[in-house]
């Protein structure tokens, strides 16, 4: 579990007990940004193992305590967690699921243990139970072996599903990893001009959703000074959209009501008129 700080608490073999001491050191003045399930001997979106239980106790034992999630990245996909995702109420309408690809025989080339019609049947559940939920997921093109026909299938699902965001990444060779000694490595060039034509694909259906949010009163968790612009202020929603708003460094940390006025790329803009500014 991550807070805006950077730090972590975790509950390892089911050691509740020890998470929960965690959780209320870290309790004044914080939230928590996402919660995560360690996937290391498990693929997330493939294996159902997780246990249902262990997720509601951490949705309970937050909501107790009046610390609100913020992300969640799914660690697994049963029904039951689906559910979870739709009853919980500290728990945003966020989730940020990894793909990779939307080509079946890439997927299966990475070891990957699903299947396109998996994840898009995941999404619909989660999109059932949380209508309005911000999807966000991870691309990888130019994998060894990825045809015009491959590439395509990608683009395809980016339409399919739309999502929110989108983590690009060019397919580059590691050392003493089976990809690496693969046939068919494909050049840069190839790799370049397919992360340019799937991230413009990704960000005209983002920019499209973040125009819609124009003229919505949104409800965010303020983190802190702009980038950007120090003298401002920045926040998210529940959808984990990054709103920019005139406010102050009191404001760090809570949560606000602010009427969006302008949507740029994969940020928007929050009226000044801030309700409790």
């Amino acid at each position: 579990m991550k807070w805006p700080s950077g730090g972590t608490c975790s509950a390892e073999n089911g050691n509740q007990i020890a998470a929960s001491t965690q959780i209320q050191d870290f309790r004044p003045n914080l939230v928590a940004v996402s919660v995560g399930f360690d996937a290391h001997a498990h693929d997330p979106i493939a294996n159902e193992t997780l246990e249902a239980e262990d997720f509601h106790w951490l949705g309970e034992s937050l909501r107790k305590l009046g610390v609100p999630i913020l992300s969640l990245l799914e660690g697994g996909c049963g029904d039951d967690l689906v559910e979870a995702c739709g009853r919980l109420p500290k728990l945003c309408e966020s989730a940020h699921i990894p793909v990779q690809s939307g080509s079946n025989r890439i997927l299966k080339l990475m070891h990957r243990g699903y299947t396109r019609e998996r994840f898009v049947r995941i999404i619909e559940k989660l999109r059932r139970v949380q209508p309005g939920i911000g999807l966000c997921t991870d691309f990888i093109v130019g994998f060894p072996g990825e045809t015009e026909a491959d590439f395509e299938e990608t683009l395809s699902l980016v339409r399919e599903v739309e999502f929110d965001q989108a983590y690009i990444f060019k397919y580059s060779p590691r050392k003493d990893t089976p990809a690496a000694k693969m046939p068919d490595q494909l050049p840069r060039e190839v790799k370049e001009e397919r992360n340019q034509r799937l991230l413009a694909s990704v960000n005209d259906i983002a920019g499209r959703k973040y125009r819609a949010c124009v003229g919505r009163t949104e409800q965010i968790l303020v983190e802190g000074s702009s980038k950007k612009n120090p003298a401002r202020m920045t926040g998210r929603t529940r959808s984990n959209k990054i709103v920019v708003f005139e406010g102050s460094e009191r404001h760090r940390g809570q949560l606000m009501d602010v009427r969006i006025t302008r949507a740029g790329s994969f940020t928007l803009y929050g009226d000044p008129a801030v309700a409790n500014l």
